[in-house]
């Protein structure tokens, strides 16, 4: 009788066009940055070869057949972004066809507001449960998740972006976003998602797999351990290429290669009748060598745009200013930024590191070399600090010095003291630039929004410090690259002699490492 009822159900879900084995392809895109056009940053690629792939992969196993999911940063890190205030990269989920879009936490960098608008006014098919926007004084939600039909089968994707955000965000940003966790997101939606029986249970989330993270930025291992119910997990964020790996119980993990290089296939067949994952694989395909000629209209109108800008003459360089070095100590790129960013400030004192991994040549700088230069919508942050609190920070930053977000110190001769009997090693602020007298009782410093923000979890001591009320913490209303570009256009003809203003030996202040833990 059991046999008889389960050919019943078979024929039953034949007649209804539900076949009982269902192969799927599910292709991934994740921290495309908006590349697309000339290449400006290393390792760049460009979105219409990404398009070229997953119009012929979709193509080749059916459109019925094929979902396709973006996991976020997409908007900002190109030229062509900061150039077309980051719509070449809407033009860019456009032109890939995309079933679901992710946010991620670079996609808020022209604002929370400009986010919203290229939602509503596009109808992206933004899946984003743990995000919401404040706009006009009205909190803007996001769908979390989405049953979709392909073959027969039904395939749950919950979306949740980088929780982690908060410790990213500049002020003016931060005040109108609330993020969530995504395991916060997984505990309301899962029951719902579960009783639909699907097929298929898939999380598209911008944080990454990593085999450890003492700053516990990324949710993507504990979820694995605690939602065994999730099949998939296509992450992002990290820039990493992970083809396909076990994690958890039961749980398989999928990253493409970052900056519009690889396309995530994840292959995928079914038994419909159980809901049961009968053979899943995975792989990184490259972007094809060919830019698709069918991309929306408007991506090629934009990209033409930023070409144009391409070519305006900031200033003329009389010698080239080099990347390398450290800041603070030797490197020529932070020192130049840091003059911007006091003379734009009035600040006696610049805490700010290199950005990119770019210099600037000899010769005619265009907004192309500003970009390489300085490639985050970074806004500029000034404070008020005590002697003690910027010697306090200082030491933090320098116990830091092998992060790409640390800031070396200028304005500030600082003297780095080695422990002894009675101290730990300290930092030991000796005299600001142009005086001679005593310190003031505050000083006015700046630096960029991710660093006021905590660098990422970085520098708690700083951002703890910047929540006083007496440090004034205060939005200069510029952006960093305005800032350099405006001091170039002043000073090009000038020497940049770098000056060297931390002394005394920078390991002293390395926090040691726990011992470990014997077996």
């Amino acid at each position: 009788m059991q046999t008889l009822t389960r050919l019943a159900l078979l024929v039953l879900g034949l007649s209804l066009g539900r076949a009982a084995t269902v192969d799927l392809l599910v292709l991934q895109t994740a921290d495309v940055h908006a590349a697309v056009g000339t290449a400006v940053l290393p390792d760049e690629g460009d979105a219409r070869r990404l398009a070229t792939t997953i119009r012929r992969l979709r193509r080749a196993q059916g459109p019925d057949r094929t979902l396709v999911v973006d996991c976020g940063d997409t908007c900002q890190g190109s030229f062509a972004a900061r150039m077309t205030g980051g719509r070449i990269g809407i033009a860019v989920l456009e032109s890939l066809a995309v079933d679901a879009w992710v946010p991620g936490n670079h996609d808020l960098d022209f604002g929370p507001a400009t986010l919203l608008e290229w939602c509503q006014s596009r109808r992206l098919p933004v899946l984003c449960g743990n995000l919401v926007i404040i706009g006009n004084g009205e909190p803007h939600a996001f769908p979390a998740w989405r049953c979709f039909e392909r073959g027969g089968a039904r395939i749950a994707l919950i979306g949740a972006t980088a929780s982690y955000m908060r410790k990213w965000l500049a002020d003016d940003s931060a005040r109108h976003v609330q993020v969530d966790t995504a395991a916060a997101v997984l505990d309301r939606v899962l029951p719902e998602v579960l009783r639909g029986q699907p097929d298929l249970v898939v999380l598209a989330t911008h944080q990454g797999w990593l085999e450890t993270d003492p700053r516990a930025v990324n949710e993507v291992h504990d979820i694995a351990l605690r939602y065994p119910e999730i099949d998939l997990i296509l992450g992002a964020h990290t820039h990493r290429q992970l083809p396909g790996l076990k994690i958890g119980p039961s749980t398989w993990y999928v990253q493409p290669g970052a900056l519009a290089t690889q396309v995530g296939a994840v292959h995928v067949r079914l038994d419909t009748e159980t809901h049961r994952i009968l053979e899943l694989t995975s792989e990184l395909v490259p972007a094809d060598p060919t830019p698709d000629t069918e991309v929306a209209p408007e991506l090629t109108a934009l990209l033409a745009q930023a070409e144009a800008a391409a070519g305006q003459v900031i200033c003329r360089l009389p010698r080239a200013i080099p990347a390398g070095g450290t800041p603070g100590i030797s490197c020529a790129v932070s020192e130049l930024i840091s003059r911007a960013l006091a003379e734009a400030t009035g600040a006696a004192v610049v805490l700010h590191g290199t950005l990119g991994r770019s210099g600037l040549p000899a010769g005619d700088i265009g907004e192309r070399h500003l970009f390489a230069l300085v490639p985050y919508e970074n806004s500029i942050t000034v404070a008020d600090l005590t002697p003690a609190e910027l010697e306090t920070v200082v030491a933090e930053q320098i116990a830091n010095r092998a992060s790409y977000v640390y800031s070396g110190v200028w304005g500030a001769e600082v003297a780095i003291l080695p422990a002894d009997a009675e101290h730990e090693a300290r930092v030991r602020l000796t005299r600001l630039q142009g005086t001679d007298g005593a310190l003031p009782e505050r000083i006015r410093v700046t630096m960029n929004s991710h660093t006021a923000a905590g660098g990422g979890g970085r520098f708690p001591r700083l951002f703890e410090i910047l929540q006083t009320a007496p440090a004034h913490r205060r939005v200069a209303g510029m952006h960093s690259r305005e800032a350099v570009r405006t001091y170039l256009r002043r000073h090009a003809d000038e020497p940049l002699e770098v000056r060297r203003w931390i002394t005394g030996k920078l390991s002293a202040l390395d926090v040691p490492e726990a011992p470990a833990e014997a077996p």
